[in-house]
């Protein structure tokens, strides 16, 4: 029997495919008058972020009616299934009149990881979309990558300890490759532009076998403290 909690990552989305699959045939049996008139469904697992300073809280609608939300900044879901394909997709301001405040289209393949990210400043947000590699880690190592989505803050690193240097000035809306760092610690992540210090996160516990996104988020030029410039932790998660 599975365990899904033990299925990596890496397998854990051709699991739930499986069954899905299964459901799908147990529910469809008496219906179908050939079985070659069952085509199974084909998905893609996306994790949603939002990271645009200003933006208001906003719901994510695709063209299926499904919905995700509501994501206030800074907040973000584990990955959900969604049908693979070319998916129009848009977010909507909460409450009120639930104005859309953008619009896009979103080109997913079957069996595959995505993390959308809403990113730029208000009034004008955007999609980044990450296709998301996630092959497991060494034995007692785990997986960390960089993404800059401070719209204003310059390349900026990614440093821990005594100022050792991860991720070297990184471009906005720019994300590393995987690399694989000692598990099982508690870090403390600084990032910097150049030699100033723009924000630190500390006594984060990054454990063995697990894959994590570290994200700058937020404006460098602001009077406001919840939009300033900080560091996010993010585990690669899903809710299936």
């Amino acid at each position: 029997m599975y365990n899904i909690k033990k299925i990596t990552p890496a397998n854990r989305l051709s699991f739930m495919k499986t069954m899905m699959i299964a459901g799908s045939l147990l529910t469809l049996t008496s219906c179908l008058k050939n079985d070659d008139d069952f085509t199974p469904q084909q998905v893609a697992a996306v994790s949603i972020f939002h990271a645009s300073p200003g933006t208001p809280a906003f719901n994510f609608i695709t063209d299926r009616g499904t919905g995700n939300g509501p994501f206030a900044f800074g907040q973000r879901t584990l990955y959900s299934l969604f049908s693979a394909g070319q998916r129009k997709v848009s977010i909507r301001k909460v409450g009120g009149t639930q104005d859309t405040l953008r619009t896009g289209t979103l080109n997913l393949e079957a069996d595959k990881y995505y993390s959308v990210y809403v990113v730029d400043a208000a009034p004008n947000p955007n999609f980044l979309v990450i296709k998301d590699s996630l092959s497991s880690p060494a034995a007692g190592k785990a997986k960390i990558r960089f993404i800059n989505l401070s719209p204003d803050a310059g390349n900026l690193s990614l440093t821990t300890g005594t100022d050792s240097v991860l991720f070297n000035a990184t471009a906005y809306k720019t994300h590393t490759l995987f690399n694989e760092i000692p598990g099982n610690k508690n870090y403390a992540f600084k990032i910097k532009l150049n030699d100033t210090q723009k924000a630190i996160k500390e006594n984060i516990e990054i454990k063995s076998g697990r894959i994590y996104t570290i994200w700058a988020r937020g404006l460098d030029n602001t009077t406001n403290d919840t939009l300033k410039t900080s560091v996010q932790v993010s585990e690669h998660l899903s809710d299936f």
